[in-house]
């Protein structure tokens, strides 16, 4: 019984395991094309499955780093700011604040598409986390 529990266990560990490192790979690959908000989902995913997943961890903060550094900028067009302080507000997943940031700027950006993603994925997040 206890070979099967610790089989079953180990099988549970691998599949984390590999889910962190799919989603990580996921993740830098959607950073590198310029997604910020699909990468930093696959990175809370990596971390979700596996706790302080250390590769996911760090790309967040390097996330994170980038986003206040470019908010704090002193001369900044609005739409930069607004997309880096949603993101920073995406990062600590409090969608809700995310969301309206983003829907704020999209009124008066209608035909940017990324800000038109990054605002969806947000709403979407948002309402999952009501359901639960």
């Amino acid at each position: 019984m206890k070979i099967r529990l610790k089989r079953l266990v180990a099988g549970e560990k691998a599949k984390a395991d590999d889910l962190a490192k799919q989603k990580y790979r996921e993740g830098r690959s959607l950073e590198s094309t310029g997604d910020l908000v699909g990468a930093i989902d696959s990175y809370h995913v990596a971390e979700d499955a596996i706790p302080g997943f250390k590769p996911a961890v760090k790309s967040l903060a390097n996330i994170r780093k980038k986003m206040e550094k470019t908010s704090e900028r002193k001369r900044l067009n609005l739409s930069t700011w607004s997309f880096a302080r949603g993101v920073l507000a995406y990062l600590d997943r409090d969608w809700a604040k995310a969301w309206r940031i983003w829907t704020e700027r999209l009124k008066l950006e209608p035909n940017n598409v990324s800000l038109a993603n990054a605002t969806a994925l947000a709403e979407n997040n948002f309402k999952r986390m009501m359901i639960k």
